[in-house]
């Protein structure tokens, strides 16, 4: 069912169009409610996890898992792709002893409630193309659960990504242009002169961006970095039986006083744990430009610092726990949730993250700076010794270490140049 048709059918037409009715449990009330034929449909479950951490210390977290799927329990949550437009369903089981909730930041309509041994349907519309946080804001503090592994990434594709301001070189980019033009006339010709350049200029040489398919998590060109941390302490209240009463979690206050991370975490590894993993690390040839889609769930600010190349930041987005942009977030453009294009596209060699921020940026896969004259000579490049590899790491220092000092065991890693442009195709 598309956006046309969800708009236009209310309850009696849902029903005619053959819904399925559920019982949505919101607070301690249960709803008998109706849903709409669903185009992308996801089951989930809340559990807990024991999860070893870097230097073999391990902790107790709270998790996603994946019905769908036989994938077990996962810190952070399965990837979820959806297309703009799309009605879509996600049901959760709450395998816990304490109620626990679900939403998906900047979407109002997905929020509710789970209570204990449960299972829950909320359904709604995929909103405008971008990176989005679904995540377990219900318990007093509004942060606990999130940081204890109740979080994950909800892409949502465009359904017209397509560039228009050549009609000639038309591509695709992550956004939908369409539905932001009045919005940001500006940012979208920026961003289309940006894709359209990519694969067809002498300094982009090489080939287009290909998103990701709806059924895969991560692909070639295009990753997901969603940094986490981890204070042990807190982990040590999750109980199988129930989350244990604590002063540090009385309030969302206690919680931000009382939390001291030692480990720093993306996609749920740090370190030694991240020197490898599709998911995390690129691996490309020259002009195979690779979008990252960086996330923060985390209580920490991230300075994001790569070497070889600078990225180029496309969007932003930043989510609030209680509806107020942080002084940290301040001059951010942009409601919580909020996708917004960035109207001036320049390059960054570090990007900031504050927490509940996702930030969109352009890998191009360039010749390095450090190697001169080396794209004019086919014979410097066949003499390269591939891959060539670069660093990643947090420019904001105690994030690259484990247990309060362990060095580099943070939230550092790496990406490869496999060869120089057109190489992929060769193989």
């Amino acid at each position: 069912m598309k956006r046309r048709e969800f708009l236009k059918l209310g309850g009696a037409g849902l029903l005619a169009a053959g819904s399925v009715p559920f019982t949505s449990q919101t607070g301690n009330a249960a709803v008998e409610c109706v849903a709409p034929l669903a185009d992308s449909t996801f089951r989930l479950a809340i559990t807990d996890k024991v999860v070893e951490l870097i230097d073999g210390e391990k902790v107790n977290a709270l998790a996603f898992k994946s019905l769908s799927s036989s994938g077990s329990s996962r810190v952070p949550g399965p990837v979820l792709r959806v297309v703009e437009g799309d009605v879509v369903s996600i049901s959760i089981t709450n395998d816990r002893p304490e109620p626990h909730g679900f939403e998906v930041g900047g979407i109002p309509e997905s929020k509710l409630v789970i209570a204990p041994g449960q299972t829950c349907r909320v359904t709604f519309m995929a909103p405008v193309a971008g990176t989005y946080l679904y995540h377990d804001a219900s318990h007093p503090s509004r942060h606990l659960y999130r940081l204890l592994g109740l979080h994950g990434a909800f892409i949502v594709h465009p359904r017209d990504g397509w560039s228009r301001h050549s009609a000639a070189d038309r591509c695709m980019t992550p956004y939908s242009l369409g539905e932001m033009q009045a919005a940001s006339p500006l940012a979208v010709s920026r961003v289309s002169m940006l894709f359209e350049a990519l694969g067809s200029s002498p300094r982009f040489a090489g080939s287009k961006w290909a998103p990701c398919a709806l059924d895969q998590e991560y692909s070639v060109q295009e990753k997901i970095w969603l940094f986490n941390e981890i204070d042990p302490r807190f982990n040590a209240l999750v109980l199988p039986d129930r989350i244990v009463a604590s002063s540090l979690t009385a309030s969302a206050a206690s919680v931000l006083a009382n939390f001291v991370p030692r480990y720093f975490t993306i996609n749920g590894r740090s370190g030694y744990d991240l020197s490898d993993g599709e998911d995390v690390v690129v691996k490309n040839y020259i002009g195979e430009p690779t979008l990252l889609r960086t996330l923060n769930a985390g209580l920490c600010h991230h300075a994001t610092h790569i070497h070889g190349n600078h990225i180029i930041e496309l969007a932003h987005s930043i989510l609030t726990d209680d509806g107020v942009v942080p002084l940290m977030g301040a001059g951010l453009a942009g409601a919580p949730g909020q996708v917004v294009l960035h109207d001036n596209i320049w390059e960054r060699d570090t990007w900031p993250t504050w927490p509940m921020q996702i930030r969109d940026v352009l890998l191009p896969l360039e010749v390095p700076p450090d190697i001169p004259g080396w794209q004019k000579h086919a014979t410097m490049q066949a003499n390269e010794k591939f891959p060539l590899r670069y660093v990643m790491h947090d420019h904001c220092e105690m994030a690259t270490t484990a247990a309060g000092g362990n060095y580099p065991q943070g939230a550092v890693t790496h990406w490869e140049i496999l060869g120089p442009a057109g190489g992929r195709g060769r193989v």
